[in-house]
């Protein structure tokens, strides 16, 4: 899970988004940091996706590709799914 917040979202503040964090963490189960990472950008509002492309980007990307290294051999499509790769196939071009 990734938590991404704008640190000047006035609807779902800082504080609210810190506890939905902690709820996570504190679920029964749960792999804290490997299953959940909280970041929140600066500047920014409630639609980060629409007032900060680049720095959502920065941290999407990386986090998908993480995310896809626990497949053994996997690729991100266009619509940033994680797939698994087809088998090669031995003596094929």
């Amino acid at each position: 899970v990734l938590l991404l917040f704008g640190a000047d979202d006035p609807w779902c503040t800082p504080a609210v988004a810190k506890r939905m964090h902690t709820t996570l963490v504190g679920r029964d189960g749960m792999d804290a940091p490997a299953a959940q990472r909280y970041i929140e950008l600066g500047n920014v509002g409630h639609c980060p996706n629409h007032e900060a492309p680049t720095a959502v980007a920065r941290v999407l990307l990386p986090w998908i590709a993480g995310t896809c290294s626990s497949l053994q051999s996997s690729t991100v499509d266009d619509d940033g799914q994680c797939r698994r790769k087809a088998p090669l196939v031995s003596g094929s071009d």
